[in-house]
């Protein structure tokens, strides 16, 4: 993405950058769900049955996001920073202190230190 400053060609920064783009769309979420129960709300003093329907019309959308989104989206198998925290602590000498700076760096070697 442009208003990015990471290079999105590889695919660490890729992700990274993935995840902050999903914070504003939290917020608008949120207000529609306030917005969307505030109108059920209302509805349902008409229609005795619209909560039930709406709490199946709901199950089934999640479901088949979950059903249409999951191949493409499970990361289960990813070891990219895995491997980059590996990839810094291997030359480097027993009991020595390492300088960094970024979460991603602290996070790996963190990681490489603490479990494994």
């Amino acid at each position: 993405n442009y208003l990015s400053n990471l290079p999105i060609d590889k695919p660490l920064f890729y992700g990274v950058q993935q995840r902050f783009w999903i914070q504003p769309l939290i917020l608008t979420v949120f207000i529609l769900g306030t917005v969307l129960g505030r109108l059920e709300g209302l509805a349902s003093q008409r229609v005795k049955a619209l909560p039930q329907i709406a709490l199946c019309l709901s199950v089934a959308v999640v479901a088949f996001q979950i059903h249409s989104n999951f191949p493409t989206q499970d990361e289960s198998s990813n070891t990219y920073v895995e491997e980059y925290g590996r990839s810094i602590l291997a030359p480097m000498p027993n009991n020595s202190i390492l300088f960094t700076k970024g979460d991603l760096i602290i996070n790996s070697v963190r990681f490489q230190q603490s479990f494994l």
